[in-house]
């Protein structure tokens, strides 16, 4: 091709990539547009229903909806509604089910800086306010465990990602090879996150032996852990891993932490301490005894969009010993090596993470402490106990209603238990019940199986959720299991 006509097209071409970049009044357009419909939505949540289910035509309506050739501002406005309409509104105060979510604004604030800019925030010589920035977020994850200055950590996309972090770190530390894993054990307990057995299966495809150590209320029982690795040994197997929960997804339960670490320092086992629903907790002086040893687990996975009400996408991994992390991660390529003269006093996260390039996720973090601090996040956080400990009272005290477990955490479940001398299965009862509470537009639960019974669960973490809600909550329970305890005849 003629040079002149290869300039030509790149000329062509220009004038038509160059409309990428928005005129100062396109930019002013979409972010008042946006700024907007994110304003209008905060402003009407406590009047939208918590749970709308997904009708047939709905995607189809949705499509039409933005079939034309519309412009930003237009679309949002249609994503925005569409995402209002059906659903789970995960910000709002009804939010009671699953693990509620975060969302605040703060976070988003930080999201759309954040992605603004776009630095490559995995490197120290690319941008080394980034990464100092994240590394300040890791340090004060790290104080929040108990852990010292040898410490390190990374902050991931949630807790599913941390959690494979932590146990290919581990695997690597402990000299797991593929020859070992045949008679390397695994311990988990009865209410383990699923996220675990999944990052196990990635990262030893079903060949290593995985112990379910049993429950005593609900926890792991750590006389039988002890017992089990006892027989394991004797049956010349190699105990590796043990998984405490520090609150539980189903019912918001913390395992003995201190006993199982105990345990694991007797036998030289690596340590792992889910928290990620419950770790922030540690902050609250009503529940930090209930973890106790913390700091002397060998990882800890924390949910900061749980935790410290940040939206979803940030997680965090944490390890006492933060060389194990470096050792598991650091690799480099000839492409990289411009990268040599970055500041040694600099951590950057891609030698510490499975992740090269990223978002700035830690600035939501960091944002959040230099903003509003530590106290701020302990009362938001000691709020949530004591309006479950209200509730867990109040909805106690209704006719045919049954509290299954104890309440460590802001997370508690309850059955509906027909009346003396029906025969009503109360499962049937309790699923009724469910579909009642989520019937009204102002709360929303879900439900469990504990040991085969069926249970609904009341999870209080969002910051939105105050006394209000509760008190709602506590007079649908009490209306809808009265009304159903009259018209039991009609299940």
């Amino acid at each position: 091709m003629p040079f002149n006509d290869l300039q030509s097209q790149i000329i062509a071409l220009a004038a038509s990539s160059a409309s990428l970049e928005p005129t100062p009044a396109e930019r002013s357009t979409w972010q008042v547009a946006a700024d907007k419909l994110v304003g209008d939505f905060i402003d009407r949540l406590p009047t939208l229903k918590m749970f709308s289910p997904l009708q047939p035509m709905t995607l189809a309506d949705f499509d039409r909806e933005v079939a034309q050739n519309l412009s930003p501002e237009l679309l949002l406005a249609a994503v925005k509604n569409g995402l209002t309409q059906v659903g789970i509104l995960t910000g709002g105060a009804g939010h009671l089910g699953f693990i509620p979510g975060g969302g605040l604004y703060l976070g988003a604030v930080a999201d759309h800086f954040a992605a603004a800019i776009n630095a490559f925030t995995a490197d120290a010589f690319s941008s080394p306010i980034a990464v100092h920035i994240h590394n300040q977020a890791i340090r004060w994850l790290a104080n929040l465990i108990g852990y010292n200055e040898s410490s390190w950590g990374d902050i991931t996309s949630g807790g599913s990602q941390a959690t494979l972090t932590a146990l290919c770190v581990a695997r690597d530390a402990c000299g797991i090879k593929p020859r070992d894993y045949a008679i390397t054990c695994v311990y988990l307990g009865e209410h383990t996150h699923h996220c675990c057995r999944k990052s196990l299966d990635i990262l030893f495809a079903g060949d290593i032996q995985v112990r379910e150590v049993p429950s005593i209320n609900h926890v792991m029982d750590h006389a039988r852990l002890a017992n089990q690795i006892a027989i394991d040994i004797e049956n010349g197997l190699k105990p590796w891993l043990i998984v405490a929960t520090g609150g539980s997804t189903n019912l918001g339960l913390v395992d003995p932490i201190s006993e199982i670490g105990s345990v694991a320092q007797k036998h030289k086992m690596w340590l792992h301490v889910d928290g990620a629903y419950g770790g922030f907790f540690k902050l609250c002086p009503e529940t930090s005894a209930l973890f106790s040893g913390l700091a002397e687990a060998d990882s800890v996975v924390l949910d900061p969009h749980k935790g410290m009400f940040l939206p979803y996408g940030c997680g965090a991994v944490l390890f006492k010993d933060g060389t194990h992390l470096g050792r598991a991660f650091a690799a480099t390529g000839s492409y990289l090596q411009d990268r040599n003269g970055e500041p040694n006093m600099l951590r950057s996260p891609m030698d510490y993470s499975m992740e090269l390039t990223r978002p700035f996720r830690s600035l939501r973090l960091w944002l959040f402490i230099k903003v509003y601090g530590e106290n701020i996040l302990t009362n938001a956080l000691s709020e949530k106990l004591l309006l479950a400990r209200y509730a867990c009272k109040q909805i106690s005290a209704i006719e045919n209603i049954v509290i299954t477990s104890p309440l460590d955490l802001s997370i508690f479940a309850f059955h509906f238990e027909p009346p003396t001398g029906d025969s009503r299965d109360r499962n049937v009862c309790t699923k009724e019940l469910l579909r009642r509470i989520n019937s009204h537009s102002e709360v929303f639960l879900t439900s469990t199986l504990i040991d085969d019974l069926f249970v609904i669960r009341v999870a209080v973490l969002s910051f939105r959720t105050h006394i209000e809600t509760i008190d709602s909550l506590i007079d649908i329970v009490s209306q809808e299991s009265r009304l159903l305890a009259q018209n039991l005849e009609s299940l």
